[in-house]
C-alpha cells in the first residue's frame, strides 16, 4: 500500500513538472529562512550571557532631556566611578574603562633596528584594576589582581600577542615593552585568552587607566569635569546581593545634585553660573549590556536598569 502510494505520488510529480520544482523550490527556500532567523535570533539573544553574576553587572549611563526629546548617551562623567566608590551603598564593585579609536603600536624585537608598526589598531581600552575582577577572562600568563595596578602596564588578548609577537609563547611575552603612538612606553604585564562567545566586550589590548592618571594625558580627557560626557567614557557596575536597583538609581540621582552643585558653587564668573543653570539636565541611569558598543537591530535604548543577562 505504501508503495503504491509513492508510486502514485512520483506519477502526479512528473506530470506536473513545473508546479512540482515551485513548490519544492518555494519549501526549500522556507526551510532555510526559518534557519537563517532561527540562528540570528539566538546569535543575538546569546550576547553575554556567559559573564559570572552577569545578573548583578549594570552599565551606567546619562540620560539627557531636552523640550521633546530625551537623549542616552553610554558614557559618563570621569569623576563619576570615584564618587560612586565613596558614596554609593549597595554595589559591590566598579570599573571604569575608556575606549580608544585607531592607535598606532610599535613592537621593537631584537635584532630589528626599526620596531614593527601596527596602525590604527582597534579595540583598546584604558581599563582600571577593578576591570579583571569584573569581567573574568581565562590567564595564560601574569595575574589578574597585580596586572594593572600600576602606570604603563598593558594586558593583551593571545589573538593580539600573537600579531605582535608571533608564536612567542605568553609567559615569554610578558615583560616585552610596545609603544603606543611613538611615544608611550608600555610593559607587557599579562595575556588572556580572548573571548570566543557573542560579546560585545569585544577589547584585544587592556591599558592601565593609572597610566592617564600619572601623566598629562588625562588633561585630554576633561578628568575631573562633571559636566564632560563623552560616549568613551564607560561604566559597569556589580550591585550587592539582595539589593534594589531602585534604590542605587535613586543614590545616582542624588549624586548628580552633589556634585553638579560643586561645579555651580566653584564659579565665579556670573555669565559661568548663568549658563550652568540653563545646561541640559543630566540623570545618571543604568542601561541594558548588549548597547555597549554599538546599537544592534532590534534594539533600543531603555531608561530604567537593566542588567547583562537578558
Amino acid at each position: 500500500m505504501f508503495l503504491n502510494s509513492v508510486k502514485i505520488a512520483l506519477r502526479n510529480f512528473w506530470s506536473n513538472k513545473l508546479f512540482t520544482i515551485i513548490n519544492i523550490a518555494g519549501l526549500a527556500i522556507g526551510i532555510c529562512a526559518s534557519l537563517v532567523i532561527y540562528l540570528i535570533v539566538q546569535y543575538e539573544f546569546n550576547f553575554d550571557k556567559f559573564h559570572v553574576d552577569g545578573d548583578r553587572i549594570y552599565r551606567v549611563v546619562t540620560e539627557i532631556k531636552v523640550p521633546d526629546i530625551t537623549i542616552h548617551n553610554p558614557g559618563v562623567p570621569i569623576p563619576i566611578s570615584e564618587a560612586m566608590r565613596s558614596d554609593v551603598v549597595g554595589i559591590e564593585s566598579i570599573s571604569h574603562f575608556i575606549t580608544l579609536y585607531d592607535i598606532t603600536v610599535s613592537v621593537p624585537h631584537a635584532g630589528n633596528q626599526s620596531p614593527a608598526v601596527y596602525k590604527n589598531q582597534k579595540n583598546v581600552i584604558y581599563a582600571d584594576d577593578q576591570y579583571f575582577s569584573l569581567f573574568k577572562y581565562k590567564w595564560l600568563a601574569g595575574s589578574p589582581l597585580t596586572a594593572l595596578n600600576d602606570p604603563y602596564q598593558v594586558v593583551l588578548t593571545e589573538s593580539r600577542a600573537t600579531v605582535y609577537f608571533g608564536n612567542t609563547a605568553p609567559k615569554d611575552v610578558v615583560g616585552q615593552k610596545i609603544f603606543y603612538n611613538d611615544s608611550l612606553s608600555m610593559v607587557i604585564a599579562g595575556v588572556v585568552k580572548d573571548i570566543d562567545l557573542p560579546t560585545d566586550f569585544e577589547f584585544k589590548e587592556f591599558i592601565s587607566r593609572k597610566t592617564l592618571e600619572k601623566s598629562n594625558l588625562k588633561n585630554n580627557w576633561n578628568w575631573e569635569e562633571w559636566g564632560s560626557i563623552n560616549s568613551a567614557s564607560q561604566l559597569f557596575v556589580k550591585v550587592s546581593k539582595g539589593v534594589n536597583t531602585i534604590n542605587i538609581e535613586n543614590q545616582l540621582v542624588e549624586l548628580r545634585k552633589k556634585y553638579f552643585k560643586n561645579v555651580y558653587n566653584n564659579r565665579k564668573d556670573e555669565h559661568e553660573k548663568k549658563r550652568i543653570r540653563k545646561r541640559i539636565k543630566r540623570i545618571v541611569r543604568k542601561c541594558e549590556h548588549r548597547y555597549y558598543i554599538k546599537q544592534s537591530l532590534g534594539r533600543r535604548w531603555k531608561s530604567s536598569w537593566s542588567n547583562c543577562k537578558r
